[in-house]
């Protein structure tokens, strides 16, 4: 999971510094979404180190997993969206695609 929060900062820090931009997305778009991964991995050490019971909150990590794989979706929804359109470069296809399927990868696994 770690591991997929800094593809994500490194996807977001490539895009600052290429320039690379969709129309509906800013550079920092891609931040966004390690914000409940890191929220995640936060509790789940906390909870680990601290000795909490995995019942006690369930409910909140539920949530966060919610809200991991919605944002995995819309994820995939603007790579394909930059696909269709044609208006990313494929350098910038190639890393956006390669951080959605790592980030796919870590949020399904989760959850299943």
């Amino acid at each position: 999971m770690l591991v997929a929060v800094a593809l994500l900062i490194f996807s977001s820090m490539l895009s600052r510094a290429e320039g690379w931009r969709r129309p509906e997305l800013p550079w920092w778009s891609w931040l966004l979404f390690a914000i409940p991964e890191t929220l995640l991995l936060g509790g789940l050490l906390l909870s680990a180190f601290a000795g909490v019971r995995p019942g006690r909150e369930r409910n909140v990590f539920v949530v966060l997993l919610i809200l991991l794989a919605l944002g995995s979706l819309t994820a995939t929804g603007f790579l394909i969206g930059g696909l269709v359109t044609a208006d990313m470069s494929a350098g910038q296809l190639l890393v956006h695609a390669f951080v959605v399927w790592s980030t796919n990868l870590v949020v399904f696994g989760l959850l299943f």
